[in-house]
């Protein structure tokens, strides 16, 4: 007679089956936590891309600001280098006299070589030229002989320009 093979029980007497079962189970509930998990990383994940995309643009953006900046300083520099080309081409004297916006002092500049001093040259002729930042206008004014040196090495600054100036003459 054929006898039916029992259950193979484990250590704390359940079947094999049950065992199985558990394991499934368990293993079910570890997939669907880790399903979870993986969710929330993955939503996680979209919004650090959508925020990173949002820094790039506005990163992006204030590059374009500061590039447009850049373009804004550069006509201004070469419309001043223009200025200083049309100074030049005026026949100015060797030298001219014009004032630091910073400290309102006299300064003077060899129209040859672009060099500056605040020392009074001996062939200074009494030419002052004025930049206008503002306007972008260049005036040429001569102020007469009595010019002032005001050298910020000497402590005199109360020295002033004389009133008696020719008319402002706008160079071309």
């Amino acid at each position: 007679m054929g006898s039916r093979p029992s259950k193979v029980g484990v250590a704390d007497g359940s079947s094999m089956d049950e065992h199985n079962a558990l394991l499934v189970a368990s293993l079910r509930r570890q997939v669907a936590d880790s399903q979870k998990e993986l969710l929330t990383l993955s939503s996680t994940l979209q919004q650090k891309d959508k925020e990173a995309k949002e820094l790039y643009l506005k990163l992006q953006d204030e590059l374009r600001q500061k590039e447009d900046v850049i373009v804004e300083h550069l006509a201004k520099l070469n419309d001043a280098e223009a200025r200083l080309a049309t100074l030049s081409a005026t026949n100015l004297p060797t030298w001219v006299a014009s004032v630091d916006g910073k400290t309102s002092k006299v300064y003077y500049v060899n129209t040859e070589t672009q060099g500056t001093t605040w020392t009074k040259p001996d062939d200074f002729d009494g030419t002052f030229v004025v930049l206008d930042d503002t306007s972008g206008l260049v005036a040429k004014v001569v102020v007469s002989a009595a010019v002032p040196t005001t050298d910020p090495a000497k402590d005199n600054d109360t020295e002033q320009l004389q009133e008696d100036t020719s008319v402002s003459q706008p160079v071309p």
